[in-house]
């Protein structure tokens, strides 16, 4: 008997909900730094492949650190002990000194939400899927290039070839690709790069986001096709008792409502309603998870 797929959603931090930016930098090495969002007064720490937008500050402790600067094309060093404030077009240096700043051939960055930090310190995601979808497509890269406009296919060629294999240019490639329609391709750049920047948040974000797209784009299964059965839990929380109001997520349980009504939609699978959990909020106790997650295996 074939057992039914659960779909488990800790909705805390999906992309979709949040407005997207466009980033002016990248972390390369964070060296034990703590990055402070603008707006937002409580640092947290650096990790490596994070996005930096205008106004946040990077404050590094005992050791360097260094970081991406797309504005003038450069890889920045920031000396221990010091603070740096980003702008739109320009480093300001708040405490310490910037060291070496070394030119990069290409400094391209995909636009993604500037996620709170508390959305950043509890994000989780766990589906289960299928095959992936990039591996569902016969064509191949060269394939996909022809079937681009002359002109497009010309630009793409151009904004690739400075690009080498470091990871932040890899991140770019990504973005270039998605920005020229090739999803697949895109897909399986963040897909090499989530494996070695495990903890930056925004590349799930990108891959939860492409997966949905081009799943939605593929022919879907006629009705007497349907194998298995899918089940979906999904929580949200963004209000916590222990925790003071100001330090609250923003997104949480609006992002499981959403990821609620797009599974029963037709383009999410149409999923019964008796199929979908929606726990959010003062609702998502641990006693009724756990009896939810009871309900579903059995």
């Amino acid at each position: 008997m074939r057992r039914p797929a659960v779909l488990l959603a800790c909705a805390v931090a999906l992309s979709a909900a949040a407005p997207k930016e466009q980033p002016v930098g990248l972390v390369l090495n964070p060296g034990g730094a703590q990055l402070v969002r603008a707006g937002n007064e409580l640092a947290m720490a650096a990790k490596t492949g994070e996005m930096l937008f205008s106004g946040d500050r990077v404050k590094s402790a005992g050791a360097a650190a260094a970081f991406l600067f797309c504005p003038e094309k450069v890889s920045v060093s920031l000396d221990a002990n010091s603070e740096a404030l980003l702008e739109a077009q320009q480093i300001k240096v708040r405490a310490g000194k910037l060291g070496a700043r070394n030119p990069v051939p290409s400094c391209f960055l995909p636009q993604t939400a500037r996620f709170s930090v508390a959305s950043q310190q509890h994000y989780g995601v766990t589906m289960v899927r299928g095959s992936r979808p990039e591996e569902e497509s016969k064509d191949t890269f060269e394939d996909r290039l022809k079937k681009l406009p002359a002109d497009q296919h010309a630009a793409l060629r151009k904004e690739l070839d400075p690009l080498g294999q470091e990871l932040h240019d890899r991140a770019g490639r990504a973005g270039i690709l998605e920005k020229y329609g090739l999803r697949v391709d895109a897909l399986k750049e963040y897909r090499a790069i989530a494996g070695e920047w495990k903890d930056a948040v925004w590349i799930k974000g990108k891959i939860f986001e492409l997966e949905e797209a081009i799943a939605a784009a593929a022919p879907q299964e006629k009705p007497g096709e349907a194998k298995g059965r899918t089940l979906a839990l999904l929580v949200g929380i963004s209000k916590y008792q222990k925790l003071p109001n100001d330090q609250w997520l923003q997104y949480a349980h609006a992002d499981a409502e959403v990821l609620h009504k797009h599974l029963a939609s037709p383009r999410g699978g149409a999923l019964p309603a008796a199929d979908l959990f929606l726990l959010t909020n003062e609702k998502a106790t641990t006693a009724a998870i756990r009896n939810t997650v009871e309900t579903l295996l059995k």
